[in-house]
């Protein structure tokens, strides 16, 4: 029934359409089931995932190779990889990636079942199975261990990422290992299921926000229970422990020479409440679009209106740059705040993901005079990109300063990158709040209101924890929140262990027998810290600092990057934990049949999202095109398989490239990234011409381009978008009035995925970087509109390009 009295107001984004969609996935997808099963005693989460694999003789006849690019928790500890081909079981031995690769790709070849698990960033790993057969199941069975997260009022958390979402990559960020650290490619049903059988011991309540689980009670505590969803959004679960476990202030358990500590400061008389110093930056990124902008916007607005005249703030909003509300702080009247919530509402362009560049220019601006001032910095992101190094150097950088800005993050995504942001808080001192992709639920007040309070709550500076003559640095931490931390001592020890706050002793706990797990939890967070060492550019001085504190020999700044790596695989190996230089592999010794399909899987594209896929830099697009532009004929990749490739898999896969834009001596992000003008194709115009001539205008609206309209010549660009550029063969525009925008639309026909303003793209030379949107089998419409009217008299010529 239509409401014919009533009608939304919304911005100009298109025209109304009704489209039946059918419902279900069809096609090839023979990951059939991802199932999770585990305890949770305490902070310690065991977990075990099978992914389940298994096709008719009728759906393809012969033997495949799957590939599948899956998330587990950035922080979890992998322990081992079991594989089993029917009644044929496996187990992956770890050794270094090169290694393990050459033995897979030999296996595959000669026809011998194998499989491969390689870690291409902390919480996104690659699997490939060879050989599995027609009416064959196939089990990859992963170990693996995880600490859940500490919440206000003795709860806690544990978060299970099920989709990888496209992060963003930096041109400068090519040849990082985490810039494979991204789905093969994105659809809204991919075809395969999550299910999960979890029990926290002894919880008395338990909440899952993401989902709708069974719960029951036993005698351990509490089970939860979640069957065949879509894996499009983390599952996130909130449980209470019982009194007894919560509100202590230091509890310890060892195993052997490493330990696993309760943080939890005492509370202290409340303060005063300082005026607050407050830089705000807003994601504006193409990830961002649709309900995840909103939600932003109106967090955004809703801080500010908290802050008081004696607060002073900054706004930048970013994207592929940072525009800024003022190059100052300004103090926070009622007519300040209400020019920047207008500042908001005008700036609605997009583009990529330059978050370390706009936290960079943040942490420039000059401070304010006096040190009674709470200094931070709130970013307001979905974190989705991948040079994690980087920015976790420039927030490590910070915390040394004097007057140091703590960095807090409030994340709006259903699938975020979690890993990024609690590691980002946890060095820069604040706070890390999750939302969903939703702006009308509650939890923006509600995360505000906990940010809020964690600034003004006391803070326990200086956090040291002792045992005998070794200590640990726990930087700082407010009251009310609870922190486990892992160490490792040099040798096994049942001294009592003491937290310390500016020489203060705080609180005393004799060490318990802990789990072997917590060896692994050690290693892992070893062996990321090396990770980072290696991809984030750190300067010398950084590189020794962390050495130091981790224990391992100092190594040489002319030799850093092959010392660094030789570290790393050496620790992996130690410590048994994947890290990106080395893989879990297995292969049997019986002939079997030769590959003759490689099949990708597909990720479930994140729930909120709007459009396509959306990724940035131009390695996002050359990586992954790589993988999935294989020869396809002309059926959509979920609907069909893909010939195994001959050679060079691994090279392709992981996408290297050379870069164009060199590391810069004492700057970590220096310039912009040229990410809005980059030339994908290192050449002057791009190749594919969607549209030449003279606008024609009706109603303000001229269409440039539908590759569903008969008229509209064929664009082949692949599976992938990746750029735009706008030419005029007589010469650009004297002036370009703000009113014409060009307006991008994928898959959905009302709301466009990309809003260039033909003004803004002039100035950036005519070309701009669309990240990687994946249109293959997609709707794709250009419109061009002239809001004011301006063209209506007479349109130039021009010519717009697509690549």
């Amino acid at each position: 029934m239509l409401n014919t009295t009533r009608f939304a107001n919304t911005r100009l984004d298109g025209f109304s359409v009704l489209e039946i969609q059918s419902e279900g996935v069809t096609g090839f997808v023979p990951l059939r089931q991802t199932t999770v099963t585990g305890i949770v005693a305490g902070p310690l989460a065991e977990l075990t995932q099978v992914q389940t694999f298994a096709f008719s003789k009728a759906a393809f006849d012969g033997a495949i190779e799957a590939l599948y690019r899956f998330p587990l928790p950035g922080d979890a500890a992998v322990l081992g990889v079991t594989i089993r081909f029917g009644e044929v079981e496996l187990v992956a031995v770890l050794q270094e990636r090169a290694a393990a690769e050459a033995e897979y790709q030999s296996a595959k070849s000669q026809g011998r079942q194998a499989a491969l698990v390689t870690r291409e960033s902390p919480d996104v790993f690659t699997l490939h199975v060879a050989g599995i057969l027609p009416d064959q199941e196939v089990q990859v069975t992963t170990h693996f261990v995880q600490l859940a997260q500490a919440e206000e009022g003795g709860k806690w958390s544990l978060r299970l990422p099920l989709t990888t979402a496209p992060r963003y990559i930096r041109n400068a960020e090519r040849r990082s290992p985490h810039a494979r650290g991204n789905p093969l490619f994105t659809l809204r049903d991919p075809g395969h299921r999550f299910s999960l059988e979890l029990t926290l011991k002894g919880a008395t309540s338990a909440t899952c926000s993401s989902h709708h689980p069974t719960l029951t009670v036993n005698d351990e505590g509490l089970s939860l229970r979640l069957e065949s969803v879509l894996p499009n959004q983390d599952c996130v679960i909130l449980w209470r422990a019982a009194a007894s476990e919560s509100q202590i202030g230091l509890r310890v358990f060892t195993h052997e020479n490493v330990f696993l500590a309760q943080v939890a400061p005492p509370l202290t008389a409340s303060s005063a409440g300082l005026p607050r110093e407050v830089i705000v930056l807003v994601d504006h990124s193409g990830s961002m679009q649709g309900t995840k902008w909103r939600a932003a916007d109106q967090a955004l607005t809703r801080f500010l209106s908290s802050l008081t005249p004696q607060d002073r703030f900054a706004l930048g909003l970013f994207h592929s740059t940072c525009r800024w509300f003022s190059p100052e702080l300004s103090l926070a009247t009622p007519k300040a705040i209400g020019e920047a919530i207008g500042f908001l509402k005008r700036h609605q362009d997009t583009g990529g993901t330059e978050l370390g560049e706009a936290l960079e220019q943040a942490l420039r601006i000059p401070r304010t005079a006096g040190t009674e001032l709470a200094r931070h910095v709130l970013i307001i992101t979905d974190a989705e990109v991948t040079d994690t190094g980087r920015l976790l150097s420039l927030v490590e950088r910070e915390a040394r300063r004097d007057q140091r800005r703590r960095v807090s993050v409030i994340c709006i995504d259903a699938a975020p990158h979690s890993h990024l942001v609690h590691q980002l808080t946890e060095k820069g001192g604040g706070s890390a709040h999750f939302l969903t992709s939703d702006p009308e639920q509650d939890d923006i007040t509600t995360a505000l209101d906990k940010i809020l309070r964690e600034w003004d709550a006391p803070l326990h500076t200086g956090l040291t924890l002792r045992v005998g003559t070794s200590t640990q640095e726990l930087g700082d931490l407010p009251q009310k929140r609870a922190r486990w931390v892992v160490g490792e001592l040099p040798e096994a020890t049942e001294a009592p262990f003491t937290l310390e706050s500016q020489g203060e002793v705080l609180a005393t706990a004799l060490p318990q027998p802990g789990p072997a797990a917590v060896k692994a939890l050690v290693g892992v967070r070893r062996l990321n810290a090396l990770d980072y060492l290696l991809t984030g550019h750190v300067q010398s001085d950084e590189i020794r600092r962390t050495l130091k504190a981790l224990g391992l020999p100092e190594i040489y700044a002319s030799d850093a990057s092959a010392s660094l790596r030789k570290l790393l695989i050496e620790e992996s190996l130690r410590t048994g934990v994947i890290c990106s230089l080395t893989a879990f592999s297995a292969s049997r010794k019986e002939q079997g049949q030769v590959v003759t399909a490689s099949v990708p899987i597909a990720n479930a594209h994140p729930k909120g999202w709007a459009g396509a896929s959306s990724m940035g830099g131009s390695l996002g697009a050359m990586a992954l095109k790589s993988l999935v532009d294989m020869p396809v004929g002309t059926a959509d990749i979920c609907r069909s398989v893909t010939p195994a490739p001959k050679q060079g898999f691994f090279e392709r896969l992981r996408g290297e490239a050379r870069s164009r834009h060199p590391h810069k001596a004492g700057e970590l992000f220096g310039e912009p990234d040229d990410s809005g003008t980059y030339d994908l194709d290192e050449g002057g115009a791009l190749e594919c011409v969607a549209f030449s001539g003279v606008p024609n205008f009706i109603q303000g609206e001229a269409l440039l381009y539908d590759s569903k309209a008969g008229r509209s010549k064929a664009v082949s660009v692949g599976n992938f978008l990746t750029a735009l550029q706008v030419r005029y063969p007589q010469g650009p525009p004297y002036q370009l009035d703000s009113g014409l925008v060009l307006l991008l639309f994928v898959d959905n026909p009302t709301v466009p995925t990309v809003r260039l303003p033909l003004n803004e793209l002039l100035q950036q030379g005519g070309k701009r970087s669309l990240g990687f949107l994946q249109i293959r089998g997609a709707h794709v419409r250009l419109v061009l509109v002239d809001k004011n009217g301006h063209w209506a008299s007479g349109a130039p010529s021009l010519e717009v390009r697509l690549g």
